[in-house]
């Protein structure tokens, strides 16, 4: 499982420019690439505490751009609405980048197969990240398929996000639960 420490040492690996700073309210992290250097910036509004799960996503997602993005992707020149849309893709791949690392699939799911009533939460605590973190990964997982094998006939069930589903493939109410649909 990764923690704050896996990364620091990212950025002192990949020689990334950080600090805590006073940002603009809507930021809590910031993230710049100019010919030589890049930069990541936190917000003082979130303290650096060791494995803190806000801090450790928005320090993940701000180092998701160093491996995301080449230089500054967006158009000085465009107008606001492409610019917006540019700037959204980028924290889009960011925060996929982010949650990936963060967060194993095969971790995840073996965590699952052992914890079948598992809540969102329970996922967050385990995996040291936000509610909000375990919601997308799932939400990413649901994008490549419905159904992720546990054990034998026990799976996954994606189709219900935020809730968790862990369902046996042969238990005639699952059937009729999703002829429901």
């Amino acid at each position: 499982m990764k923690n704050i420490s896996d990364l620091k040492q990212i950025i002192q690996q990949y020689d990334i420019a950080f600090d805590q700073t006073t940002l603009p309210e809507s930021l809590l992290g910031y993230y710049e690439q100019d010919d030589t250097t890049s930069y990541i910036l936190l917000s003082d509004d979130i303290r650096f505490q060791h494995n803190s799960p806000r801090v450790k996503c928005v320090l993940a997602e701000e180092i998701g751009h160093y491996f995301t993005c080449i230089g500054n992707n967006v158009p000085y020149g465009s107008n606001g609405y492409h610019r917006s849309l540019m700037i959204e893709k980028q924290e889009n791949k960011a925060l996929k980048w982010a949650i990936d690392y963060l967060i194993d699939t095969d971790l995840l799911l073996d965590f699952l197969r052992h914890n079948t009533l598992a809540k969102i939460s329970d996922i967050a605590d385990f995996f040291q990240v936000t509610e909000d973190f375990i919601v997308r990964k799932l939400e990413l997982m649901k994008r490549k398929d419905c159904f992720w094998q546990l054990r034998d006939e026990i799976y996954l069930y994606l189709m219900d996000l935020p809730t968790i589903t862990i369902v046996d493939i042969w238990d005639p109410d699952f059937y009729e639960y999703l002829d429901s649909y």
